[in-house]
């Protein structure tokens, strides 16, 4: 299970980042992981441009990567999520955090009870 977790950014990063083949990651994955899944992945969106600056003084080699790059980023996880409506769950990040982490916690209370 600890691989499958990383397996949706996988996806996303290199499948749709970079444009490797999706299927075969996820074939790949799936064979690694015995086609586990976890119940409930969250992706907490923002526009890529405001994520961006976020990170600005602590950019690494996938930060520098062209804006494009980034985009694709975040289509590939709506995509995914749109594949798997009930695992992968879109939460909007809320200027206030309050609202993101009330957000968040009605989707896991869905999940829970």
């Amino acid at each position: 299970m600890i691989c499958d977790r990383f397996l949706d950014s996988t996806v996303a990063y290199q499948g749709y980042g970079l444009g490797m083949d999706r299927r075969l990651i996820e074939y790949l994955g799936k064979a690694v992981t015995g086609g586990i899944k976890p119940d409930l992945t969250l992706f907490l969106d923002l526009p890529v441009e405001k994520g961006l600056l976020h990170r600005k003084h602590c950019s690494d080699r996938i930060e520098k990567r062209p804006l494009d790059y980034h985009k694709r980023v975040r289509m590939g996880y709506f995509a995914i999520a749109r594949k798997e409506p009930k695992r992968l769950r879109i939460v909007r990040v809320e200027q206030d955090k309050m609202d993101t982490q009330h957000n968040i916690r009605a989707i896991v209370d869905t999940i829970v009870k």
